[in-house]
Formats: structure tokens, sequence, C-alpha cells
């Protein structure tokens, strides 16, 4: 939910664009073209939506038996507090740094 959806909608069998204003599918389809190609991929985005949110997002491709890449299956990750205390952590250490 914090990330933008409602967790009780369903999301599977959607497509992108109906989850997506066209400007944000676009900034996403380099990493989706990556995973539609067979690899996992991982990285970090921004957004705002109540307040701003960090998000670790994961790419996964669903090969069949062939090899083939049927799907991509995708997990995002609300990592703000993480990053919140990543900051707090480097400011503190360079305050240690000056004493």
């Amino acid at each position: 939910q914090s990330m933008g959806f409602d967790a009780a909608a369903p999301l599977i069998g959607l497509r992108l664009e109906d989850l997506f204003p066209a400007p944000l599918l676009a900034e996403y389809q380099p990493y989706i073209d990556r995973a539609i190609e067979g690899e996992t991929v991982r990285y970090e985005a921004q957004r705002k939506f109540d307040t701003l949110r960090v998000g670790e997002n994961i790419l996964v491709p669903e090969k069949g038996p062939d090899g083939e890449v049927r799907g991509v299956f995708v997990a995002v990750i609300d990592i703000t507090k993480r990053k919140r205390a990543e900051i707090d952590l480097a400011a503190r250490e360079s305050l240690l740094r000056l004493v």
C-alpha cells in the first residue's frame, strides 16, 4: 500500500499499461526489457506517494521448460526506513570524524 497500490486488489494478470502511467512505464522499461531477456534485475527507485518512499525493485524472469521467458515476477520492497537509517548513520559518522 505504501508504494501506491491497494494491497487487496489483485495485480496478477494485469498489463503494465494498466498499472503505470506512460512516463513512469518508460522509466521502468529498460529494467523490464532486461528481465524479459532472462536477467534477474534489482534496482532502487524513489517515488512520492503519501511521503517520499524508496523501493527495492526485483524482477525475476519465469522460464518455461524450454528455457524461454514466459513472464516476469515483480516484487517491490519498501526500504524507506533502511535508507533513512543509512543516511542518519552516515551523518553521525561524519560528525565523529570532525571530533
